[in-house]
Protein backbone atom coordinates (compact mmCIF):
# COMPACT_ATOMS: atom_id res chain seq x y z
CA UNK A 1 0.00 0.00 0.00
CA UNK A 2 1.42 3.42 -0.99
CA UNK A 3 -0.23 6.67 -0.29
CA UNK A 4 0.98 10.45 -0.71
CA UNK A 5 1.26 13.73 1.34
CA UNK A 6 -1.98 15.26 1.56
CA UNK A 7 -2.05 18.80 0.59
CA UNK A 8 -3.01 20.66 2.95
CA UNK A 9 -3.04 24.17 1.44
CA UNK A 10 -5.93 22.88 -1.54
CA UNK A 11 -7.73 20.48 1.69
CA UNK A 12 -7.20 17.38 -0.34
CA UNK A 13 -8.38 14.32 1.14
CA UNK A 14 -6.68 10.71 0.19
CA UNK A 15 -8.72 8.29 0.34
CA UNK A 16 -8.27 4.72 -0.71
CA UNK A 17 -10.30 2.05 -3.30
CA UNK A 18 -10.01 -2.11 -2.33
CA UNK A 19 -10.63 -4.34 -4.65
CA UNK A 20 -11.66 -7.96 -3.30
CA UNK A 21 -9.72 -10.43 -3.62
CA UNK A 22 -10.26 -12.75 -6.91
CA UNK A 23 -8.20 -14.12 -10.40
CA UNK A 24 -7.47 -11.86 -13.16
CA UNK A 25 -10.69 -10.59 -14.91
CA UNK A 26 -12.51 -11.39 -11.70
CA UNK A 27 -15.55 -8.92 -11.91
CA UNK A 28 -15.61 -6.31 -8.70
CA UNK A 29 -17.97 -6.59 -5.74
CA UNK A 30 -20.04 -3.57 -5.30
CA UNK A 31 -17.67 -0.87 -4.40
CA UNK A 32 -19.66 2.68 -3.38
CA UNK A 33 -18.66 5.70 -2.74
CA UNK A 34 -18.92 7.10 0.21
CA UNK A 35 -19.53 11.60 1.36
CA UNK A 36 -19.36 13.57 4.26
CA UNK A 37 -19.27 17.27 4.96
CA UNK A 38 -16.59 18.39 7.33
CA UNK A 39 -15.94 22.27 8.75
CA UNK A 40 -15.06 24.70 6.53
CA UNK A 41 -17.77 23.18 4.01
CA UNK A 42 -15.25 20.51 2.67
CA UNK A 43 -17.11 17.28 1.16
CA UNK A 44 -14.31 14.44 1.56
CA UNK A 45 -15.28 11.48 -0.64
CA UNK A 46 -13.89 7.87 -0.29
CA UNK A 47 -14.25 4.24 -2.06
CA UNK A 48 -15.32 1.46 0.11
CA UNK A 49 -16.54 -2.15 -0.57
CA UNK A 50 -17.10 -2.48 2.88
CA UNK A 51 -18.70 0.38 4.80
CA UNK A 52 -18.38 4.33 4.78
CA UNK A 53 -17.42 3.97 8.52
CA UNK A 54 -14.01 2.02 7.40
CA UNK A 55 -12.80 4.11 4.14
CA UNK A 56 -13.36 7.35 6.03
CA UNK A 57 -12.16 6.46 9.70
CA UNK A 58 -14.96 7.88 11.41
CA UNK A 59 -18.62 6.57 12.43
CA UNK A 60 -21.30 5.62 11.12
CA UNK A 61 -23.03 9.10 10.80
CA UNK A 62 -26.81 9.69 8.51
CA UNK A 63 -25.21 12.21 6.70
CA UNK A 64 -23.32 10.01 5.12
CA UNK A 65 -23.89 9.10 0.91
CA UNK A 66 -23.53 6.06 -1.02
CA UNK A 67 -23.57 6.70 -4.78
CA UNK A 68 -22.55 3.34 -6.52
CA UNK A 69 -22.68 4.86 -10.00
CA UNK A 70 -19.65 6.63 -9.16
CA UNK A 71 -17.36 3.78 -8.66
CA UNK A 72 -14.40 3.26 -10.45
CA UNK A 73 -14.87 0.13 -13.05
CA UNK A 74 -18.70 0.28 -12.82
CA UNK A 75 -21.19 1.49 -15.14
CA UNK A 76 -24.38 3.27 -14.38
CA UNK A 77 -26.06 -0.26 -12.91
CA UNK A 78 -23.50 -1.01 -10.50
CA UNK A 79 -21.68 -4.20 -12.75
CA UNK A 80 -17.90 -4.30 -13.44
CA UNK A 81 -17.11 -3.74 -16.81
CA UNK A 82 -16.22 -6.82 -19.03
CA UNK A 83 -12.94 -5.85 -20.02
CA UNK A 84 -11.88 -4.81 -16.31
CA UNK A 85 -8.34 -6.55 -14.92
CA UNK A 86 -7.47 -7.50 -11.47
CA UNK A 87 -4.18 -8.29 -11.66
CA UNK A 88 -2.46 -11.75 -10.98
CA UNK A 89 -4.90 -13.03 -8.73
CA UNK A 90 -3.14 -11.58 -5.96
CA UNK A 91 -4.74 -9.42 -3.29
CA UNK A 92 -4.33 -5.84 -4.87
CA UNK A 93 -4.72 -2.42 -2.95
CA UNK A 94 -4.46 0.29 -4.91
CA UNK A 95 -4.57 3.68 -4.28
CA UNK A 96 -7.17 6.03 -5.57
CA UNK A 97 -6.72 9.28 -7.05
CA UNK A 98 -7.14 11.94 -4.15
CA UNK A 99 -10.94 13.95 -4.11
CA UNK A 100 -11.54 17.27 -2.29
CA UNK A 101 -14.79 19.49 -2.96
CA UNK A 102 -15.96 22.90 -1.86
CA UNK A 103 -19.69 23.24 -0.66
CA UNK A 104 -21.46 25.61 0.66
CA UNK A 105 -22.07 24.66 4.47
CA UNK A 106 -24.82 22.33 5.42
CA UNK A 107 -24.97 21.18 1.29
CA UNK A 108 -25.22 17.83 0.44
CA UNK A 109 -24.31 15.55 -2.82
CA UNK A 110 -27.76 15.59 -3.25
CA UNK A 111 -28.11 19.21 -3.83
CA UNK A 112 -28.54 22.10 -1.76
CA UNK A 113 -30.64 21.58 1.02
CA UNK A 114 -33.93 23.75 0.30
CA UNK A 115 -35.06 26.43 3.18
CA UNK A 116 -38.38 26.35 4.79
CA UNK A 117 -41.41 27.85 3.36
CA UNK A 118 -42.00 31.12 5.15
CA UNK A 119 -44.37 34.22 5.02
CA UNK A 120 -41.31 37.19 4.81
CA UNK A 121 -43.81 39.67 5.99
CA UNK A 122 -47.16 41.25 5.66
CA UNK A 123 -49.51 44.12 5.44
CA UNK A 124 -50.32 45.11 7.83
CA UNK A 125 -47.47 43.82 9.80
CA UNK A 126 -48.67 41.46 13.05
CA UNK A 127 -49.95 43.31 15.99
CA UNK A 128 -50.06 46.63 14.01
CA UNK A 129 -52.38 49.33 15.49
CA UNK A 130 -53.89 52.68 13.93
CA UNK A 131 -54.50 50.54 10.57
CA UNK A 132 -55.95 52.84 7.52
CA UNK A 133 -59.47 52.30 6.61
CA UNK A 134 -58.22 51.63 2.62
CA UNK A 135 -55.39 49.11 4.10
CA UNK A 136 -54.77 46.42 0.95
CA UNK A 137 -54.03 43.17 2.58
CA UNK A 138 -50.99 41.76 1.52
CA UNK A 139 -48.53 38.37 2.21
CA UNK A 140 -45.35 37.92 0.87
CA UNK A 141 -43.76 34.60 0.87
CA UNK A 142 -39.89 33.77 0.43
CA UNK A 143 -40.58 31.88 -2.90
CA UNK A 144 -43.71 31.89 -5.16
CA UNK A 145 -46.95 29.53 -4.15
CA UNK A 146 -49.37 27.20 -5.78
CA UNK A 147 -51.95 29.94 -6.55
CA UNK A 148 -54.85 27.05 -6.01
CA UNK A 149 -53.29 26.13 -2.84
CA UNK A 150 -53.66 29.09 -1.07
CA UNK A 151 -56.97 29.60 1.62
CA UNK A 152 -57.45 32.67 3.37
CA UNK A 153 -59.80 34.16 5.95
CA UNK A 154 -60.35 37.69 7.53
CA UNK A 155 -61.78 37.45 11.07
CA UNK A 156 -63.04 40.81 13.03
CA UNK A 157 -65.27 41.72 16.28
CA UNK A 158 -66.50 44.66 13.70
CA UNK A 159 -67.90 44.91 10.00
CA UNK A 160 -66.08 42.30 8.67
CA UNK A 161 -65.61 43.35 4.32
CA UNK A 162 -65.47 40.20 1.83
CA UNK A 163 -62.17 39.88 -0.05
CA UNK A 164 -63.27 39.71 -3.84
CA UNK A 165 -60.58 39.86 -5.79
CA UNK A 166 -56.19 39.11 -5.58
CA UNK A 167 -53.63 40.56 -7.53
CA UNK A 168 -50.04 37.97 -7.53
CA UNK A 169 -46.56 39.56 -7.97
CA UNK A 170 -45.07 38.46 -11.24
CA UNK A 171 -42.85 35.57 -9.15
CA UNK A 172 -45.88 34.78 -7.59
CA UNK A 173 -44.49 34.94 -4.25
CA UNK A 174 -46.75 38.24 -2.94
CA UNK A 175 -50.45 38.30 -3.40
CA UNK A 176 -52.82 41.34 -2.29
CA UNK A 177 -56.18 40.87 -1.50
CA UNK A 178 -59.45 43.68 -2.47
CA UNK A 179 -61.81 43.88 0.32
CA UNK A 180 -65.42 44.67 -1.34
CA UNK A 181 -65.15 48.00 0.83
CA UNK A 182 -62.54 49.48 3.26
CA UNK A 183 -62.21 48.11 6.86
CA UNK A 184 -64.38 49.73 9.43
CA UNK A 185 -63.35 52.23 12.14
CA UNK A 186 -64.92 52.44 15.61
CA UNK A 187 -66.49 55.57 15.72
CA UNK A 188 -67.23 57.26 19.19
CA UNK A 189 -67.35 60.63 20.98
CA UNK A 190 -64.09 60.47 22.78
CA UNK A 191 -60.47 58.20 23.07
CA UNK A 192 -62.00 55.64 25.14
CA UNK A 193 -63.91 54.00 22.42
CA UNK A 194 -62.58 50.73 21.92
CA UNK A 195 -60.61 50.00 18.13
CA UNK A 196 -62.04 47.31 16.17
CA UNK A 197 -59.83 43.76 15.78
CA UNK A 198 -59.33 41.99 12.83
CA UNK A 199 -57.57 38.81 11.83
CA UNK A 200 -55.89 37.76 8.39
CA UNK A 201 -55.49 33.74 9.13
CA UNK A 202 -53.69 31.89 6.33
CA UNK A 203 -55.55 28.97 6.45
CA UNK A 204 -53.72 26.69 3.92
CA UNK A 205 -50.88 27.50 1.11
CA UNK A 206 -48.12 25.53 -0.49
CA UNK A 207 -45.14 26.71 -2.84
CA UNK A 208 -44.47 25.17 -6.24
CA UNK A 209 -43.22 22.04 -4.98
CA UNK A 210 -46.12 20.93 -2.90
CA UNK A 211 -44.40 22.70 0.36
CA UNK A 212 -47.16 23.29 3.09
CA UNK A 213 -47.30 26.72 5.38
CA UNK A 214 -48.69 25.73 8.79
CA UNK A 215 -51.63 27.52 9.54
CA UNK A 216 -50.79 31.54 10.28
CA UNK A 217 -52.51 34.18 11.96
CA UNK A 218 -52.41 38.05 11.65
CA UNK A 219 -53.90 40.14 13.65
CA UNK A 220 -53.98 44.37 14.13
CA UNK A 221 -56.46 46.65 15.02
CA UNK A 222 -57.61 49.97 12.86
CA UNK A 223 -57.83 53.41 13.49
CA UNK A 224 -60.16 55.17 15.70
CA UNK A 225 -63.00 57.92 14.42
CA UNK A 226 -63.47 60.72 17.02
CA UNK A 227 -66.23 63.11 16.43
CA UNK A 228 -66.81 65.73 18.78
CA UNK A 229 -68.35 69.18 18.46
CA UNK A 230 -66.86 71.94 20.29
CA UNK A 231 -68.41 75.27 21.24
CA UNK A 232 -67.46 78.78 21.38
CA UNK A 233 -66.62 79.70 24.46
CA UNK A 234 -68.40 81.89 26.28
CA UNK A 235 -68.05 85.90 27.55
CA UNK A 236 -67.91 89.15 26.22
CA UNK A 237 -63.79 89.00 25.82
CA UNK A 238 -63.92 85.71 24.40
CA UNK A 239 -66.80 85.58 21.86
CA UNK A 240 -68.49 88.58 20.44
CA UNK A 241 -67.77 92.16 18.58
CA UNK A 242 -66.29 95.32 18.75
CA UNK A 243 -66.73 98.39 16.64
CA UNK A 244 -64.28 100.26 14.61
CA UNK A 245 -64.99 103.90 16.83
CA UNK A 246 -63.93 101.94 20.19
CA UNK A 247 -67.25 100.71 21.07
CA UNK A 248 -68.17 97.37 21.88
CA UNK A 249 -71.64 97.34 20.57
CA UNK A 250 -75.23 98.42 21.03
CA UNK A 251 -78.44 96.52 21.27
CA UNK A 252 -78.11 92.83 20.47
CA UNK A 253 -74.34 93.52 19.66
CA UNK A 254 -73.54 94.83 23.13
CA UNK A 255 -71.95 93.24 25.45
CA UNK A 256 -75.05 91.11 27.20
CA UNK A 257 -76.23 91.11 23.89
CA UNK A 258 -77.52 87.83 21.85
CA UNK A 259 -75.60 88.57 18.68
CA UNK A 260 -72.04 88.98 16.55
CA UNK A 261 -72.20 91.77 14.56
CA UNK A 262 -70.37 91.65 11.61
CA UNK A 263 -71.41 95.10 9.35
CA UNK A 264 -72.50 98.10 9.77
CA UNK A 265 -73.40 99.95 12.68
CA UNK A 266 -77.74 100.67 13.41
CA UNK A 267 -76.41 103.68 15.60
CA UNK A 268 -72.77 105.19 14.43
CA UNK A 269 -73.57 105.75 11.38
CA UNK A 270 -70.34 104.68 9.01
CA UNK A 271 -68.63 102.41 11.77
CA UNK A 272 -68.35 98.85 10.98
CA UNK A 273 -68.72 95.81 13.75
CA UNK A 274 -65.90 93.28 13.52
CA UNK A 275 -66.79 89.57 14.91
CA UNK A 276 -64.37 87.12 17.28
CA UNK A 277 -65.12 83.84 18.67
CA UNK A 278 -62.67 81.14 20.31
CA UNK A 279 -62.35 77.69 20.90
CA UNK A 280 -60.66 75.46 23.05
CA UNK A 281 -59.40 72.81 21.84
CA UNK A 282 -58.56 70.81 24.62
CA UNK A 283 -60.54 67.92 23.40
CA UNK A 284 -57.80 67.49 20.96
CA UNK A 285 -54.92 67.21 22.65
CA UNK A 286 -54.81 63.41 22.72
CA UNK A 287 -52.20 61.11 21.25
CA UNK A 288 -51.30 62.46 17.95
CA UNK A 289 -55.29 63.01 16.34
CA UNK A 290 -54.76 62.92 12.63
CA UNK A 291 -57.68 65.41 11.50
CA UNK A 292 -60.85 63.91 8.85
CA UNK A 293 -62.63 67.34 8.82
CA UNK A 294 -63.14 70.21 10.81
CA UNK A 295 -66.13 72.57 10.48
CA UNK A 296 -66.71 76.08 12.05
CA UNK A 297 -70.49 76.69 12.07
CA UNK A 298 -72.57 80.08 12.79
CA UNK A 299 -76.23 80.43 12.45
CA UNK A 300 -77.36 83.48 10.70
CA UNK A 301 -80.55 85.41 13.09
CA UNK A 302 -80.64 87.88 10.98
CA UNK A 303 -79.35 89.71 7.29
CA UNK A 304 -79.94 93.27 6.96
CA UNK A 305 -78.96 94.96 3.46
CA UNK A 306 -76.90 92.93 0.89
CA UNK A 307 -73.42 93.46 3.30
CA UNK A 308 -71.72 90.64 0.75
CA UNK A 309 -72.88 92.95 -2.60
CA UNK A 310 -72.16 96.09 -0.84
CA UNK A 311 -68.47 95.69 1.98
CA UNK A 312 -67.54 92.60 -0.46
CA UNK A 313 -66.26 89.25 0.41
CA UNK A 314 -66.43 87.66 4.42
CA UNK A 315 -63.07 87.28 5.70
CA UNK A 316 -62.44 84.55 8.58
CA UNK A 317 -59.08 85.77 9.98
CA UNK A 318 -56.67 83.30 12.49
CA UNK A 319 -56.14 85.87 15.22
CA UNK A 320 -54.35 85.39 18.32
CA UNK A 321 -55.93 87.96 21.10
CA UNK A 322 -56.71 88.46 25.38
CA UNK A 323 -59.29 90.18 25.28
CA UNK A 324 -62.00 91.64 22.72
CA UNK A 325 -60.85 95.23 22.89
CA UNK A 326 -59.34 98.12 20.42
CA UNK A 327 -56.14 96.10 20.09
CA UNK A 328 -57.88 92.70 18.82
CA UNK A 329 -59.51 95.25 15.64
CA UNK A 330 -55.41 95.87 14.91
CA UNK A 331 -53.70 92.62 15.52
CA UNK A 332 -51.84 91.33 12.53
CA UNK A 333 -53.78 88.09 10.76
CA UNK A 334 -51.46 85.22 11.46
CA UNK A 335 -53.53 83.50 8.33
CA UNK A 336 -56.98 84.18 6.35
CA UNK A 337 -58.64 80.57 6.52
CA UNK A 338 -61.60 81.18 4.73
CA UNK A 339 -63.79 83.93 2.70
CA UNK A 340 -67.38 83.96 2.05
CA UNK A 341 -68.49 85.58 -1.14
CA UNK A 342 -72.54 85.48 -1.22
CA UNK A 343 -74.73 85.58 1.08
CA UNK A 344 -75.67 81.66 2.48
CA UNK A 345 -78.52 80.03 1.64
CA UNK A 346 -80.52 78.44 4.45
CA UNK A 347 -79.59 80.46 7.32
CA UNK A 348 -75.97 78.77 8.59
CA UNK A 349 -72.23 80.08 7.92
CA UNK A 350 -69.57 77.65 7.48
CA UNK A 351 -66.05 77.57 6.81
CA UNK A 352 -63.31 74.27 6.72
CA UNK A 353 -60.66 74.62 8.93
CA UNK A 354 -59.21 71.53 8.70
CA UNK A 355 -55.53 73.10 7.70
CA UNK A 356 -55.92 75.69 10.01
CA UNK A 357 -56.08 73.57 13.35
CA UNK A 358 -54.04 71.07 11.88
CA UNK A 359 -51.56 74.27 12.12
CA UNK A 360 -52.16 75.20 15.79
CA UNK A 361 -52.08 71.77 17.28
CA UNK A 362 -48.95 71.31 15.29
CA UNK A 363 -47.38 74.83 16.31
CA UNK A 364 -48.60 73.79 20.03
CA UNK A 365 -46.79 70.44 20.26
CA UNK A 366 -49.34 68.13 20.90
CA UNK A 367 -49.85 66.66 23.17
CA UNK A 368 -49.65 70.09 24.93
CA UNK A 369 -50.60 71.71 28.50
CA UNK A 370 -54.26 72.41 28.31
CA UNK A 371 -55.43 76.05 27.45
CA UNK A 372 -54.45 76.33 23.47
CA UNK A 373 -56.93 78.37 21.72
CA UNK A 374 -58.20 78.58 18.48
CA UNK A 375 -59.36 82.53 17.53
CA UNK A 376 -60.59 84.14 15.13
CA UNK A 377 -62.13 87.69 13.87
CA UNK A 378 -64.70 87.90 11.38
CA UNK A 379 -64.84 90.92 8.58
CA UNK A 380 -65.96 92.07 5.57
CA UNK A 381 -63.04 93.21 3.04
CA UNK A 382 -64.24 96.83 3.13
CA UNK A 383 -63.09 98.69 5.59
CA UNK A 384 -64.70 101.89 5.72
CA UNK A 385 -68.07 103.15 4.42
CA UNK A 386 -69.85 106.31 3.55
CA UNK A 387 -72.17 108.32 6.16
CA UNK A 388 -74.99 108.03 3.74
CA UNK A 389 -75.30 104.28 3.10
CA UNK A 390 -77.81 101.30 3.98
CA UNK A 391 -77.58 99.28 6.56
CA UNK A 392 -75.86 96.29 5.67
CA UNK A 393 -75.30 93.95 8.65
CA UNK A 394 -74.94 90.27 9.05
CA UNK A 395 -76.43 89.15 13.14
CA UNK A 396 -75.34 86.21 14.03
CA UNK A 397 -76.68 84.09 17.30
CA UNK A 398 -73.53 84.17 20.23
CA UNK A 399 -74.87 81.21 21.92
CA UNK A 400 -74.16 79.20 18.71
CA UNK A 401 -71.10 79.35 16.93
CA UNK A 402 -69.23 75.65 17.14
CA UNK A 403 -66.68 73.55 15.80
CA UNK A 404 -67.44 69.97 14.25
CA UNK A 405 -64.11 68.39 14.14
CA UNK A 406 -63.45 64.85 12.99
CA UNK A 407 -60.05 62.80 13.69
CA UNK A 408 -58.45 59.39 13.83
CA UNK A 409 -56.56 58.02 16.51
CA UNK A 410 -54.69 54.62 17.01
Amino acid sequence: MTNAEPDESARSVWSWMMLTPGRRRRRRAGIGVCARQLAGGILVLGFSAAGCADVLDIPSDPRLVVDRSLSPGLNGSGAADADDSMGDGANSLAPSRAVAVDVPPRASVEGAAMEPFVLLESVPPAGATGVAADTELQLAFNRSLDPESLVVELLGDGPVPALVGLRWSSDGARVTFVPAEPLALATGSGPEVAPFQYELVVRAARDASGVSLPETRISFSTLRRIQVSLPALPGADATGNFRSDGAYGDRGCAEAGDFICVGESLVAVGELYVGFVSFALDPLLVGEPRLESARLLFTLSELDGDPFGNLGPLQLERVQYSSIAPAALTTPALATDGLLSEAPVGGAISFELVDALSQILAASQVPAVPGVLAQFRLRFAQSTIAANRSLDLLQLARADPRLDVSYLLP
